[in-house]
């Protein structure tokens, strides 16, 4: 099994479509699958011996839907556990027998009980499980029981990260009390997202695909990735390095392969150019992001991996290794293993305490506002140093925006 990997920054390059292409063939423009009935990630709650948290995360292979099954023990003084499992397509009931079943270390990875039992003193940790699998549109039911005799039933949902947002924006509706909002903000407590669709929830690229087993990612994407593209870029990229792993995940994303990535930048123009460029009718409004970085470090843990590991959004400030985009589009990212960013960050806010705030501007303001942030200096020159932002710029300046 991979390793727990970190996450980080990274930029050039070119040949992507053609591993975008090959592992993620039925997408279209938008990065969307054709509905596949398993297909995606699915949570929910189990009870029986213990209680917790379900975790199924599944990808259609061949003629099957096959992924990892993570159990998360309510207890902290339990192990968690792992196992691989594959449903025939087609199917609405399903049976695995002696289903093998693998241990979570503390720290997240997977682990044999023999490396770990010394951990959980007095613990009996079970190697296989029969199950029973009912699949009912979108939930699935399934009873287990262990070969040391415990037992459990789960109920899990598929996640919707399709569906429009449901986030209501804040009172502001015009650029001008955007830009006033903004000036007075603490720098750097807040990052910013811009997309040119108000009802876009926050998703990350891979998670568009519906695509959700991030362990076979991580076997088959970023290795491929890395044989493919090892001759195009001026730095030999060390997989085995947490740093520069990330870095990798993150040119990856700066050049269009889809991974569990979300970019962010410190600057709010930044994010209303990314907003507005490409925006117009039938849409009506873009939406700008607004998201208590600071808070949200303060009161959640931090998680400087991929998978396999409870749900989480994590906020990475990696270096900028072959990044040329980086430094100007001050940008930063999120990592997490949540199909549907909004919901999750949602279940964490009360009250009295928010973390994701939008703000939606009108498309008809459009050419006003990247004639500003021109002036400014923000545009496809500045934030795309090289032939194509360059040819960009200057495509705006002499054929209009």
């Amino acid at each position: 099994m991979p390793r727990p990997t970190r996450i980080s920054e990274i930029s050039e390059l070119n040949d992507w479509a053609w591993l975008r292409r090959r592992h993620f063939p039925h997408t279209n423009l938008y990065g969307q699958l054709g509905t596949a009935m398993l297909q995606g990630q699915w949570l929910g709650k189990y009870a029986g011996t213990n209680t917790g948290e379900v975790i199924l995360e599944l990808d259609s292979v061949d003629s099957s839907y096959g992924g990892r099954a993570y159990i998360y023990d309510d207890r902290a003084d339990l192990p968690s556990t792992a196992a691989y499992v594959a449903i025939p397509a087609g199917v609405t009931t399903h049976q695995i027998k002696n289903l093998p079943l693998l241990a979570l270390a503390p720290g997240g990875d997977f682990s044999t009980w023999n490396n770990v039992r010394s951990l959980f003193p007095g613990v009996t940790f079970p190697t296989t499980a029969d199950t029973d699998w009912t699949i009912a549109g979108n939930t699935i039911k399934v009873d287990w029981l262990t070969n040391i005799g415990t037992s459990g039933s789960a109920t899990v949902t598929r996640v919707d990260g399709s569906r429009p947002s449901k986030l209501a924006p804040m009172s502001i509706t015009t650029w001008d009390e955007f830009r006033h909002h903004v000036r007075d903000l603490s720098p750097y407590r807040y990052v910013f997202r811009g997309q040119e669709n108000n009802s876009w929830r926050l998703r990350t690229s891979f998670h568009r695909t519906q695509r959700a087993d991030l362990i076979r990612y991580m076997q088959l994407d970023v290795n491929e990735l890395h044989r493919h593209l090892s001759g195009l870029t001026t730095h030999l990229f060390n997989l085995t390095s947490d740093i520069e792993y990330a870095a990798f995940l993150s040119l990856a994303q700066h050049h269009g392969y889809p991974t569990p990535l979300l970019d962010w930048t410190y600057s709010p123009f930044i994010s209303a150019y990314f907003a507005f460029k490409k925006a117009g009718p039938p849409v009506e409004k873009v939406r700008i992001f607004l998201f208590d970085r600071q808070q949200w470090v303060t009161d959640w843990m931090q998680l400087q991996r991929i998978a396999p590991a409870r749900l989480h959004f994590s906020i990475i400030d990696a270096v900028a290794l072959n990044n040329a985009r980086k430094i100007p589009q001050q940008a930063l990212a999120t990592v997490t293993n949540a199909e549907d960013i909004e919901d999750y960050i949602g279940s964490k806010e009360t009250d009295t305490r928010k973390y994701l705030q939008a703000i939606d501007l009108p498309t008809a303001q459009r050419e006003q506002v990247l004639k500003e942030l021109n002036l400014m200096g923000i545009n496809a020159g500045s934030l795309f140093p090289g032939l194509d932002g360059a040819c960009s710029q200057l495509r705006d300046r002499f054929f209009g925006l």
